[in-house]
Parts: C-alpha cells; sequence; structure tokens
C-alpha cells in the first residue's frame, strides 16, 4: 500500500512539474514576442494572452497587466480587444472577491462585445452576469441575462 501511494504521490510531482514548465515556456514565448512587436494592436493582443496565464498563477501581476493593456487599447483606440480586457478585470475581481467591481468590468465587457456583435463573447459574460445577480438573489435581473 504504502509503495502504490509513493508511486502516485511521484507521478503526481511529475505531472505538476511538466504543467509548471509548460507555463512558463508559453509565458517565456509571450513575453519575448511582446518584446519583438511594434504593432499596437499586436501588443495588446500579446498582453491579453500574457494577463491570462499570470491570473492562473499571479492575480497582481496579471491584474497590473491588465489595466496597462486597457490603458494602451484606451490611448490607441483600439476597440476590438476591449470586451476581452474588461472580461479578464472581472475575472480577476471575482479572484478577489470584488463582486461589485467585477459587475462593473463585466457589464463594460458585455457592451464592448454587443458593439463587435461577438455573441460568443457578449454570451458568456451574460451568463456571468446572471450569476452573480443570481448568487445575490436578485432574480429578476439574473432573469435578464
Amino acid at each position: 500500500m504504502i509503495l502504490y501511494l509513493t508511486r502516485t504521490y511521484l507521478f503526481l510531482c511529475f505531472i505538476l512539474a511538466l504543467s509548471a514548465r509548460g507555463f512558463a515556456s508559453e509565458t517565456d514565448s509571450l513575453e519575448q514576442l511582446l518584446a519583438e512587436a511594434h504593432d499596437i494592436e499586436r501588443k495588446i493582443e500579446l498582453q491579453t494572452l500574457l494577463v491570462k496565464q499570470y491570473r492562473l498563477t499571479d492575480i497582481q501581476e496579471a491584474k497590473s497587466l491588465a489595466k496597462r493593456t486597457l490603458y494602451l487599447s484606451l490611448t490607441s483606440e483600439t476597440d476590438k480587444y476591449l470586451g476581452e480586457i474588461h472580461g479578464l478585470l472581472g475575472d480577476i475581481a471575482v479572484m478577489e472577491d470584488s463582486m461589485d467591481l467585477a459587475r462593473h468590468y463585466y457589464e463594460i465587457a458585455f457592451e464592448a462585445f454587443s458593439k463587435q456583435n461577438d455573441i460568443k463573447g457578449a454570451t458568456g459574460v451574460a451568463i456571468v452576469l446572471g450569476n452573480i445577480a443570481y448568487v445575490r438573489d436578485d432574480l429578476a435581473t439574473a432573469m435578464q441575462f
């Protein structure tokens, strides 16, 4: 029995090590591409991908990068990623247990996705907004989504 548990434990450690290695190499690759990028839209795209990576391991770095990405998007008038960036900021706010702020970001994301006719993005955010309303016992609002 102890031999079985030891083997299982070692196998799990091995799998976790591979996962961590994959995350680090993907993050490094994205950071390298970002350093080489000159086009503003490409930088916003790569930073958005990095936020998705960091939110799994370093919430503060994800939050900081998401805010910088949002600023870059707004100042360069690049609207293509606004829904996704606001959605990520909403995800981060949920992880920090800040539901009012999360709802705020998700509402902006919903508007941005709707404006771009991105049905998949708008639907995903609408479901989250409905869930937030449901958890708060605001069933009338939940039913709107």
